[in-house]
């Protein structure tokens, strides 16, 4: 498949994030991040890249890779996808989504090895970033 349609909308997000580690405790921190949104009208591919430390989620509308199974809940202007991944004794569950008309964004990543989890949620909001970036 060929992605030479693809329109990409970069995004800067200031992101709100709370982690909880695999011993219960929370841990809350604060990340200007680079974003993706990148979009197929031809194909209906749609996806959402996160570039951040504590929060790195790359989602899209379609099988590959290790993702196993995906969610896509967008509508109109409010995209909402979701991954799942496995790879030999790592589980992940990955979600982002983002309202085009308000720049909000919420984003959730679940990872699992063995029988320890780190979850990870996101919010705040974003704004084009500028040409060029």
């Amino acid at each position: 498949m060929s992605h030479a349609d693809t329109e990409t909308v970069r995004l800067t997000c200031e992101l709100d994030i709370t982690t909880q580690t695999p011993d219960g405790k929370f841990r809350q921190s604060r990340e200007t991040a680079p974003v993706e949104m990148l979009f197929d009208a031809a194909t209906g591919f749609r996806a959402i890249v996160i570039h951040s430390v504590a929060i790195p989620v790359a989602v899209a509308n379609k099988m590959g890779g290790a993702v196993t199974s995906f969610t896509d809940h967008s509508q109109g202007d409010r995209w909402d996808i979701g991954n799942r991944r496995d790879r030999s004794k790592v589980a992940s569950d990955q979600s982002a989504a983002i309202d085009r008309e308000t720049g909000y964004i919420s984003a959730h990543s679940l990872t699992t090895v063995g029988d320890a989890s780190e979850q990870v949620n996101a919010r705040g909001t974003c704004v084009k970033a500028p040409a060029g970036k």
